[in-house]
């Protein structure tokens, strides 16, 4: 996430001096603090070229917060700013510095601050835990829903106490487990199963921390549960060595309906294939080993007893096979460029996705794939063209989503692919603009509204200096739209995000083939 806010008055200036012929170009700023407005000093800010060749410029603030570069070639710059402290600037645009100029480029970033999360780790009898792991997750609004991203650990100290700092604005679940078996606490608190805070079993039944940018919250203590504690103990098997999976390695991911959030229990293969994770609750949850690209997924569920026959085989490569079904597609289409992919669902960011080609007479197989659920696409399709429906036989199917099994793979599917795709392009305004005033660089989200296929999917443009942009081979279908500053750090799938910014949104009904033209509102940071 970009969790800075940036106005740019940009001036260019060049001097030609007579050092060489060279054109001398200088860039100069003052960074400062987005929520205060103070200077920073000791910000490091970089000037980097990619073309025709990488070139990188360094400087680092002033006690002014001031800047400045000389001696730039004329050529194209991203511009990022950061500290420790503060949220990093990644230029969305380039900073363009022309031969013979005779303008200055001014900058202006301003960085926000993070925040921290502090509390103390206690048990049942309210004692200080002592080298608790402490872990903020941070609640992340995808299509799909909210899930939970690991944004920061800690341990306790002698007194209970943790302390998790550099944080973004934003929610976040805490989790406390209890000390490592090795240290001198680790024997007394042994299978006691994680808590969340302040002292729940689940991370939906946690309570969210809110936290804004540069605030310090404090009492988050969490509370430790003498509850009853569950073991999950099986074997892994590698089908390609045909023997035990010794080199692997099985992590928990906990789900309950709401967030699937990866456990601090981790578990090495012995030497004769077993493992066993303990301290865990009651629920439901997914068992993922891996050695390298080898990989295993099962689910698994703890209601009133332990789990000891939980199985997983890595090396399982299945096959996914189908053909592409054309609709309204022009003579002569040739698909020797498509490239049909699959996308893992719910799972770590690791699991390896995978990719196939699709032959002339429009059949397609993509081979080694890992038993687990994926959303099925296809890149390189032309101007025009977009996966209107995917079916398994005659059974047309709610969403691109397939399960490749452990055995047998996926086959005789077909994709279909329509050439009837909607245009959307225009401009964004910013707020209380005339006709004749400026245009405003932002980021176009287009996502679906609900109700439609499950083939409409999000779409997101970046405006150009005019503030136009343009979204080509879209599904038809109703979407809203919204735009928001390239700087902004606002979770778009949010619920409470998408009402704040309602006013600012735009209501559009894409039919086949149509070309929209729509202007589009700023919305304001709203966080």
């Amino acid at each position: 996430m970009k969790h800075v806010a940036l106005s740019f008055v940009i001036v260019v200036w060049c001097a030609v001096t007579g050092f060489a012929g060279q054109l001398q170009v200088q860039v100069a700023g003052i960074v400062r603090s987005a929520k205060t407005g103070e200077p920073l000093k000791s910000a490091a800010v970089i000037l980097r070229s990619r073309e025709p060749e990488l070139k990188v410029s360094r400087t680092t603030t002033g006690a002014d917060g001031s800047f400045s570069f000389s001696g730039l070639l004329p050529r194209r710059y991203e511009l990022t700013v950061s500290k420790l402290g503060y949220g990093t600037y990644q230029g969305s645009g380039s900073i363009a510095v022309l031969r013979d100029s005779t303008e200055v480029i001014s900058l202006a970033p301003s960085l926000w601050p993070h925040g921290a999360i502090s509390g103390r780790v206690v048990d049942w009898e309210g004692e200080p835990v002592s080298e608790a792991e402490v872990r903020a997750y941070a609640v992340v609004y995808q299509e799909s829903g909210p899930a939970l991203s690991m944004a920061a650990t800690a341990e306790s100290d002698d007194t209970g106490e943790y302390r998790l700092f550099n944080l973004p604005a934003g929610k976040y679940v805490i989790q406390a487990s209890s000390p490592p078996a090795g240290s001198p606490s680790g024997q007394f608190y042994a299978g006691t199963p994680v808590a969340y805070y302040p002292a729940a079993r689940a991370p939906a039944q946690a309570l969210p921390v809110e936290l804004s940018w540069g605030e310090d919250v404090t009492r988050a203590n969490v509370s430790l549960s003498r509850g009853q504690s569950y073991v999950i103990a099986g074997a892994v098997w590698d089908a390609a060595a045909e023997g035990p999976c010794t080199r692997c390695v099985v992590q928990a991911l906990q789900h309950d309906g709401v967030y699937r959030v990866s456990l601090p229990q981790t578990a090495r293969v012995s030497r004769e294939g077993g493992f066993v994770l303990s301290g865990l609750s009651p629920g439901d949850y997914s068992l993922v080993a891996r050695h390298g690209s080898a990989t295993a997924e099962t689910q698994v569920s703890i209601r009133s007893r332990h789990v000891d026959d939980a199985r997983l085989v890595v090396g399982l490569q299945q096959q996914v096979t189908g053909r592409i079904v054309l609709e309204n597609a022009a003579e002569g289409t040739d698909p020797a460029d498509w490239v049909p992919e699959l996308t893992p669902v719910a799972l770590p960011e690791w699991w390896p996705r995978a990719e196939g080609r699709v032959e002339a007479d429009l059949r397609f197989a993509i081979a080694e794939v890992s038993p687990a659920r994926y959303r099925l696409g296809v890149k390189g399709l032309p101007a025009g063209a977009y996966l209107k429906a995917l079916r398994a036989g005659v059974q047309p199917l709610a969403n691109p989503e397939i399960i490749v099994p452990g055995e047998g793979g996926v086959s005789g599917l077909e994709a279909v692919v329509a050439f009837d795709a909607a245009i959307v392009q225009g401009k964004v305004r910013a707020p209380g603009s005339t006709e004749n005033a400026q245009f405003a660089r932002a980021l176009v989200f287009l996502l679906p509204q609900q109700g439609q296929t499950g083939f409409q999917l999000p779409r997101t443009a970046e405006t150009g200096p005019d503030g136009s942009f343009s979204l080509a081979s879209v599904a038809p279908g109703s979407y809203t739209l919204y735009a928001i500053p390239t700087t902004a750090a606002l979770q778009i799938y949010d619920p409470a995000v998408q009402a704040a910014l309602g006013r600012y949104a735009k209501q559009v009904r894409l039919d086949a083939k149509q070309t929209l033209s729509v202007e589009v509102p700023l919305a304001p940071q709203v966080r």
